[in-house]
């Protein structure tokens, strides 16, 4: 997994559910990468079923998040539009329907840097949880 500039990886996730509200906060490494008009950024992280695999790709409208490993899902976000993916993991596949209420996407390729922000309601059979994600990425200095 190493192709591309190195770059070190801010991911902020916080998910409300009714009054409840979980903050997901991690930092960690990476690459990325640009290839036929797409930016694509590729990292690993522990996840609570075990070791999962990364990778963001991203146009001017749309992000998809595709991760393997022990959960297996390739969830897309377009603007105002709700998708359908399904997300694996040893205990069972669940369905998840995602609207995406606003996609913002800032990126610098001078300096190799940016951020993108999903806000998002994610339904999960009857259960509803409404995320805001934010991802920061920029080069790492040596």
């Amino acid at each position: 997994m190493k192709n591309g500039v190195p770059v070190q990886i801010h991911v902020h996730n916080v998910i409300q559910q009714g009054d409840d509200q979980n903050v997901i906060e991690f930092w960690t490494t990476g690459y990325y990468s640009t290839k036929d008009g797409a930016t694509y950024i590729q990292y690993e992280e522990e996840h609570d079923f075990g070791h999962v695999k990364s990778l963001l790709k991203w146009t001017e409208n749309e992000l998809y998040i595709m991760r393997s490993g022990a959960v297996k899902m390739r969830q897309r976000f377009i603007e105002q539009q709700q998708t359908i993916s399904n997300y694996e993991t040893q205990y069972g596949t669940f369905r998840l329907a995602t609207l995406t209420k606003s996609l913002g996407i800032s990126t610098n390729q001078t300096d190799n840097r940016g951020t993108l922000k999903v806000h998002y309601d994610l339904n999960i059979g009857e259960e509803k949880h409404v995320h805001t994600l934010t991802i920061e990425y920029k080069e790492e200095q040596s």
